[in-house]
């Protein structure tokens, strides 16, 4: 975003906060400087949103899908892959990236190992779904040669085939949870369906399916059905932050909008506030990760600004 871009989005930012203040008490932001964080975490979170969906614009090189190229990206790969017709190779790699997260130093390496099976087959969907015992086996016998870790959202996952959590597991489970035929297309028409082809509903019926998936937890299903719908892979749009199981958004929240001894919240009276607050806001089609992600990033400094980029 260019400088000047970025300062019309903070006085809309700002416009539409001092505004809303008037109907909704917010003394989280109790000065200039608590705002003024508050509008910079906001842009730095439409930012990375944006830059997802502008993928869908733009054109992507092939070599983004291979996981044995320099260039491996599998947000772009997955771009790439939708526009050749490729929907579920496209959601998989989508699953993979964020299953294991990129790591702040070693980027997509631990996705690169197992996606494109250490340079010697890549494990596609359809490879993996058709021959998921050679997987399993695979992983078991090659987990100790993988280069990278996961990501910050993921730190406490195990490439370890005698994990609790082990990635056969997990894999296994989201196989399972796409479902007979293994085909994603499927999967989310059915949702779309029972949700009258509404995109907020439908959002929601796929994350509260997404609980059979093993070590899928909140952060996970919306950080998933989230980059699903920026991608345009689905017709899907969070209609919430998904608060509850929610750690630093949920503190955040309660920071925000004075939560005291005196004076509690529950999810509900969050919700509600939130989404007067994503009312009064330019934040976009995906304006609720918006929210989530950047009240997660004010409240870790919420009078000091600092970029976050894990």
């Amino acid at each position: 975003m260019k400088r000047a871009g970025r300062i019309a989005l903070a006085q809309q930012l700002h416009a539409g906060l001092n505004k809303l203040k008037e109907e909704l008490a917010m003394p989280g932001l109790v000065t200039a400087a608590h705002q003024e964080v508050l509008v910079q975490q906001l842009i730095d979170s439409i930012r990375r949103i944006r830059f997802v969906t502008i993928l869908r614009e733009r054109s992507v090189d092939a070599v983004c899908a291979d996981p044995n190229s320099d260039a491996f990206d599998p947000i772009k790969g997955a771009s790439y892959l939708f526009r050749q017709g490729c929907l579920n190779e496209a959601c998989w790699l989508s699953f993979l990236a964020i299953h294991f997260g990129k790591n702040k130093k070693s980027k997509w390496s631990l996705i690169k190992s197992v996606y494109g099976g250490l340079g010697d087959q890549v494990w596609s969907w359809e490879v993996v779904t058709n021959r998921f015992d050679a997987f399993d086996k695979w992983l078991s016998a090659n987990y100790s040669r993988f280069v990278g870790a996961y990501g910050n959202h993921r730190k406490y996952e195990s490439v370890r085939p005698d994990a609790e959590r082990s990635p056969a597991k997990i894999f296994g489970s989201y196989i399972d949870w796409v479902g007979c035929g293994h085909d994603h297309s499927a999967r989310f028409q059915v949702a779309c369906q029972t949700a009258n082809n509404d995109p907020i509903e439908s959002f929601d019926i796929l994350y509260r399916s997404l609980g059979t998936v093993v070590s899928f937890g909140r952060t996970t299903r919306f950080d998933y059905l989230t980059m699903i719908g920026k991608l345009g892979l689905a017709n899907i749009v969070p209609g919430k932050t998904y608060l509850d199981g929610a750690t630093g958004p949920k503190k955040a929240a309660k920071l925000l909008f004075g939560e005291n001894a005196n004076n509690r919240f529950s999810i509900q009276d969050l919700d509600k506030k939130l989404a007067m607050l994503h009312a009064a806001l330019p934040l976009g089609v995906m304006g609720m990760q918006v929210l989530e992600d950047a009240l997660c990033n004010w409240q870790k400094a919420p009078d000091r600004y600092a970029l976050f980029k894990g």
